[in-house]
């Protein structure tokens, strides 16, 4: 009976570990670099070769500013409503974004704190926070976050209810969700940081309303889906010093769709390509990789004195090619 017992603990354990496992490669044989003459710039790439084809993007964009900020996420069990991640889901998008960052060799950690620590957090200066619950219950903190924002920190929000400072608490943001029908991927259109990038969320619940993001001299970051009104599922809002990267949410199921795995994908690489402090459009190439590798170039739509994002990935599970570097002017 007992050695029954540990045969099927350890075909649980084998599960457990299975479903945490991200496939990981090297950086070797990927090369970036930008080479300027006056009012041109020419993006110029290596990508190392693999025994299955890959398909890859290779992106540069102008930043404002640029900032190496650990990450820090809310765990909150006791602000769960109709709009707020399942703490399960929550716990799983910390545990996969730290494996994720991880993987692609960022030096960021993902740090958690409590409700009882925000006040603390708001206080301490610049930094990037990521909400998946719902802060209204405490008006104090709402207009605490919304200074934080204002001083130049970065608030990551995803779902309805993780913007403690819209319209709705009282805040000056006019942004609005509503519920986004996937209808096997019909009527949607990409985007330029959609394309380049190859977001994997692509059905959460609940999307953006692509009109108020523009008013508020937002970016649509996501593809946008024509449902009578157009809906996103992630966008970036400038605020003050600081900005608001707005996720669609909240996090559920299907998997692969819209849970944490898809948002860790997502964030790892938004965040450390710099892509909260865009300033621009991307100019990107998509490629496939064969054995043999993939070298080219690509001219810079624009060019002006800023700093560039540039970064090199591939898109699928094959293995990881990913490097990232910043050019200053």
């Amino acid at each position: 009976m007992r050695s029954e017992v540990w045969a099927v603990l350890a075909v649980v354990t084998l599960l457990l570990i299975s479903s945490f496992m991200i496939p990981t490669g090297g950086l070797e044989g990927t090369e970036l670099e930008l080479r300027r003459d006056g009012e041109t710039a020419v993006l110029h790439y290596s990508l190392p070769g693999h025994e299955h084809e890959y398909p890859a993007s290779v992106v540069a964009f102008p930043i404002e500013q640029y900032r190496h900020d650990d990450i820090t996420m809310l765990f909150d069990i006791g602000g769960v409503d109709d709009n707020s991640s399942n703490p399960a889901n929550v716990q799983g998008l910390i545990d996969h974004l730290g494996a994720d960052l991880q993987n692609i060799g960022s030096s960021r950690e993902v740090e958690v704190i409590d409700h009882d620590a925000l006040a603390s957090f708001f206080s301490s200066g610049n930094g990037t926070l990521i909400l998946a619950s719902s802060l209204w219950d405490d008006i104090g903190l709402c207009h605490a976050a919304e200074a934080w924002v204002l001083a130049g920190g970065l608030l990551v929000s995803i779902g309805h209810g993780s913007i403690p400072f819209t319209s709705e608490m009282g805040g000056t943001l006019q942004l609005h969700y509503s519920s986004l029908d996937y209808d096997g991927g019909r009527d949607v259109s990409t985007t330029p940081f959609s394309q380049a990038f190859g977001w994997r969320t692509v059905a959460p619940s609940n999307g953006l309303l692509v009109k108020d993001v523009l008013d508020a001299s937002g970016t649509v970051l996501g593809p946008i889906y024509h449902r009578g009104m157009d809906l996103t599922t992630m966008a970036l809002i400038p605020y003050g010093q600081g900005a608001v990267l707005v996720l669609g949410g909240p996090i559920d199921k299907p998997f692969r769709a819209s849970m944490e795995d898809v948002f860790a994908w997502d964030l790892a690489r938004c965040l450390e390509a710099e892509v909260a402090w865009a300033i621009g459009e991307p100019t990107f190439v998509r490629v496939e990789v064969g054995s043999a590798g993939a070298q080219g170039s690509v001219a810079l739509d624009t060019v002006d004195d800023s700093t560039y994002s540039l970064m090199g990935q591939n898109l699928d599970d094959t293995h990881l090619v990913f490097l990232h570097k910043l050019v200053e002017n």
